[in-house]
């Protein structure tokens, strides 16, 4: 044993060994494995003919170490690389160009939703891709392995639930060689959620570009260096075409678009007024000076940086004419307010100076009846019906109610349906717009609506025209209407006060009235009695009246004769108060002294013995009211809904009354 073997010859004679034979065994060029046999009884010495022997066993020996580190070595390998097509998402496929069949990785087979243990080939491939794109990627293969080019391909795959997955494959051509056929190698990856997103993006882009063209609108976009076109849409387009005769493109400038500097300066300010601070708007009257555009400017950014600047353009032209019309109609407006207010301020003074409650002359006991009723209903907003023959002070007694009304403060405006021609009182009542009818030249509001908030006045309400009583029915009702020539409602908040001198149940009964509409109006009537029913007043009525007239005419006229007093107390006054005012009036102007003297002829209009059945005193009247209020409430008394409560009496006044004026109940 040489000394460097010294450790080795330690080792033996340790063991009890007495011989040793050693055969190295080649593997290519290197001796890397050795192969010992030991003899520990005796020594002996081997047959060299053992030698080849021993050596082929030492071969088989290291061949199967060698084919066992081998196949260790590939599993670490194949379990190193299916980790990473795993972290990676990917599969890998070898496919044998001459038999077809294929090898995957377990990540492919899950990918495809094929089993662990199926034999795969490309036939097998194809049941499964789509059978739109099967034609695709048997070109796609065959080019690749043709040509020998790199292979890169998306096609879908339908997966056994029928849900549909995208792929995409990229591999090369391996050439085949100690026998083995030509192989196509590659990846593959799903890449549906991917394709998903492009595909919606594409959708919201096809979307987002028909939206654009879709407008009248002008949408562009510039770059912030030149200020050429980037983007622009139809609208846009069609503009220059049909107004300039230009057909825009992409980078065209102010400098293409424009012919004169001053326009071309100007979009540079606009550019670079956006650029500089931001989104703003403006207006800008295009060149041809037909139009006038709004025009919004806003920044391009893209990771911070500005590349842009975006603009939108919207025809305001029309627009601008209006509010130019709206300025004048307002002015318009404003000058009419003013009159108006002139005409409120007068009329104010008007109703403080002869139309309030304090100026309604009398002390008669039906006179004061009519006071009593009106202080009832004239806190409230109940709809009042006026009954009384022409001349009686209707208008007075209803302005009254007004002035004692929460409404006081808001106007009180007067139709009087009797003087109004029947085809012109439903714009008055309602209002009109422009073009309405012939001669509507002007929008107008009607008389409900300047009574907002306030009191209207239908004088004579008897005469007004029967199409017309739904209508105000409905106003009744509802508070709303239309204005003649428009769809819009207009609501208001108005009280009613509605007066006539004609006997409406017989007009409802002949069919000129509509029903429904009277007891709407018929809400709390207040019947004023004529003057021959009150001749107590007129001595009043005379005094007051000379006094007025006197006044304005400056003459002092300080006794009326007792005979002439007789005569107008006997007359019968079929023109009631207004017949005697005039009366008054006359006598006034041809009286030259101080005693007043009566110009007119006062004979009766029948016999002063007739007896006019229809007088009654104010008990008369207040039983026939009392007796209709408790008809109405089924002869109930106390509670919200009794008789007592909608007379203001207290219970036991009301049975008082009731007992006093000799009502029974049927």
């Amino acid at each position: 044993m040489p000394a460097d073997a010294d450790v080795d010859k330690k080792t033996w004679i340790e063991w009890g060994i007495r011989s040793n034979l050693t055969i190295p065994i080649l593997t290519g060029e290197s001796v890397s494995h050795l192969i010992a046999i030991n003899s520990v009884k005796s020594e002996r010495v081997w047959p060299e003919e053992f030698v080849p022997r021993l050596r082929l066993l030492g071969e088989i020996f290291v061949n199967a170490l060698e084919r066992k580190k081998a196949e260790q070595a590939l599993s670490e390998s194949e379990e190193r690389l299916s980790l990473a097509t795993d972290s990676a998402e990917t599969g890998i496929w070898i496919m044998d160009t001459g038999s077809g069949s294929v090898w995957v990785t377990d990540k492919l087979r899950e990918l495809f939703c094929f089993a662990p243990d199926e034999e795969l080939t490309f036939g097998r491939f194809l049941e499964v891709i789509h059978s739109d794109d099967r034609d695709l990627v048997r070109e796609a293969i065959r080019e690749s392995i043709e040509k020998r080019e790199h292979l890169g391909i998306e096609y879908r795959i339908v997966h056994p639930d029928g849900k549909i997955h995208w792929i995409v494959a990229r591999g090369r051509p391996y050439p085949g060689g100690a026998g083995l056929s030509e192989r196509l190698m590659g990846v593959s990856n799903d890449v549906t959620q991917r394709k998903m997103t492009e595909l919606q993006l594409s959708e919201s882009r096809t979307l987002l570009y028909a939206l654009v063209d879709s407008t009248s609108d002008m949408i562009w976009s510039v770059d912030s260096e030149r200020f050429g076109l980037l983007t622009f849409n139809r609208g846009l387009f069609e503009y220059f075409l049909n107004q300039r005769s230009i057909r825009i493109e992409p980078g065209m400038r102010p400098e293409d678009l424009f012919p004169t500097d001053e326009f071309v300066q100007t979009w540079h300010a606009f550019y670079r007024r956006a650029l500089e601070e931001g989104p703003y708007t403006t207006e800008y009257l295009v060149y041809a000076g037909t139009r006038t555009l709004l025009l919004n400017l806003n920044r391009l950014e893209r990771e911070g940086e500005v590349f842009g600047v975006s603009v939108f353009g919207k025809d305001i032209t029309e627009r601008k004419a209006m509010e130019a019309r709206l300025v004048e109609h307002l002015e318009e407006i404003e000058l009419l307010k003013l009159q108006l207010e002139k005409e409120n301020i007068n009329l104010r003074e008007e109703l403080s100076q002869g139309l309030g409650f304090e100026k309604i002359v009398g002390s008669s006991d039906a006179l004061n009846y009519v006071l009593f009723r009106v202080g009832q209903v004239a806190p409230t907003d109940a709809t009042v019906l006026i009954l009384g023959e022409t001349g009686t002070g209707k208008g007075m007694v209803a302005s009254a109610i007004h002035g004692m009304s929460a409404r006081k403060d808001r106007p009180m405006i007067t139709v009087n349906c009797a003087a109004l021609p029947a085809n012109l009182i439903e714009s008055e009542l309602f209002g009109r717009e422009k073009g309405a009818f012939t001669g509507a030249h002007a929008r107008q509001a009607g008389r409900f609506e300047v009574a907002d908030k306030g009191t209207i006045f239908l004088d004579e309400i008897g005469e007004l025209p029967l199409e017309l009583q739904s209508k105000l029915l409905r106003v009744l009702q509802d508070g709303e209407f239309e204005r003649l020539g428009s769809a819009r409602t207009v609501k208001v908040d108005v009280r009613v006060i509605a007066s006539t001198s004609r006997d409406l149940r017989e007009e409802v009964r002949a069919g000129r009235f509509r029903e429904d509409l009277f007891y709407r109006l018929n809400v709390f009537p207040v019947t004023i009695p004529p003057l021959r029913k009150r001749a107590d007043d007129i001595p009043q009525l005379v005094r007051f009246f000379t006094d007025k007239y006197s006044r304005k005419i400056g003459r002092q006229i300080e006794t009326v004769p007792k005979a002439a007093m007789k005569a107008l107390e006997q007359y019968p006054w079929p023109g009631n108060v207004r017949e005697l005012e005039h009366v008054i009036e006359r006598a006034v102007i041809t009286t030259s002294g101080s005693v007043l003297q009566i110009a007119d002829r006062l004979e009766p209009l029948r016999d002063s013995d007739e007896t006019d059945t229809s007088l009654k005193d104010l008990a008369a009247m207040e039983r026939e009211h009392i007796l209709r209020v408790l008809r109405e409430t089924g002869w109930k008394i106390e509670g919200t809904k009794g008789a007592a409560s909608i007379l203001n009496l207290h219970p036991s006044t009301l049975r008082f009354r009731i007992k006093k004026l000799g009502i029974h109940r049927p």
